[in-house]
């Protein structure tokens, strides 16, 4: 039994099959498994520190970037993430960089300068 309301905004008693004879909780069991696949990658840092995150493919990685400098004590404007050697922007998606399960992104500290003055020693 599962309670239900009408139209009229009152809550009744009612059955678990819905139309057609169709159990609801069988659909909502089955609801999610295929739709829900996640891709497992792993952050790595200078240190070889790692830290591993299960990812939605097609929701931008910026949250993920920021759930690990908060994990890490870290400013997310002070780092830059690399995958495959090139920079990835929280604005990617794990689906547009072809991400897949146990892929790697280096986290690296942003440095400015270098140059003439960083070679005389």
């Amino acid at each position: 039994m599962s309670v239900s309301t009408s139209s009229g905004g009152i809550k009744r008693k009612g059955s678990d099959e819905g139309e057609g004879g169709i159990k609801r909780k069988a659909l909502d069991e089955g609801k999610g498994t295929q739709d829900r696949q996640y891709v497992e990658i792993c952050i790595t840092d200078q240190n070889d520190r790692r830290m591993y995150f299960k990812v939605n493919p097609v929701k931008p990685l910026s949250l993920t970037f920021q759930i690990y400098c908060e994990r890490c004590h870290l400013e997310y404007s002070t780092l830059q993430f690399l995958y495959n050697g090139c920079r990835v922007h929280g604005k990617y998606t794990p689906k547009k960089l072809k991400m897949k399960n146990g892929d790697e992104i280096l986290a690296v500290k942003h440095v400015d300068g270098g140059g003439v003055a960083a070679l005389s020693f």
